[in-house]
């Protein structure tokens, strides 16, 4: 079968990653699956657990969970995504972009910028946050 470069089209669908978030202490794992449309596109979808680091004073680190729907730009690496993110004292929604760089056959390093709003059960109030993250994915 042929791949083109970073398609995510390819015998493998099921990825398993883990990475850095650029806030001090915050790290992410995740699991995903892709679903090729033949002259369309590749949909999506990650399930990552986030801890949040020390990124601010008012609340808590602890862990988060986000569930994305990822869009693949048609033969290229690149993807938007939308979802959901809930846990420690908050919950709303998040979007963002990023890029599948691949190393090798079935190693990728993801790069991704994802933008977080959400409501903080603690002060009632709306929290919004931009995270950028970089990870090594293995798909099988």
């Amino acid at each position: 079968m042929a791949v083109s470069f970073g398609s995510a089209a390819q015998a493998r669908n099921v990825d398993i990653g883990a990475g850095y978030n650029f806030i001090p202490g915050s790290a992410y794992v995740s699991l995903g699956y892709r679903h090729a449309v033949p002259g369309l596109t590749t949909f999506g979808i990650d399930a990552f657990l986030i801890t949040t680091g020390k990124e601010e004073r008012a609340v808590r680190p602890g862990p988060e969970f986000s569930l994305d729907g990822l869009v693949y730009l048609p033969g290229y690496p690149v993807f938007a995504k939308f979802g959901a993110v809930a846990g420690w004292g908050k919950y709303g929604l998040d979007g963002g972009f990023g890029v599948d760089l691949p190393l090798a056959s079935a190693w990728f390093v993801r790069l991704q910028d994802t933008y977080f709003t959400a409501t903080e059960d603690r002060t009632g109030g709306m929290e919004s946050e931009n995270l950028i993250s970089a990870g090594l994915h293995y798909r099988f």
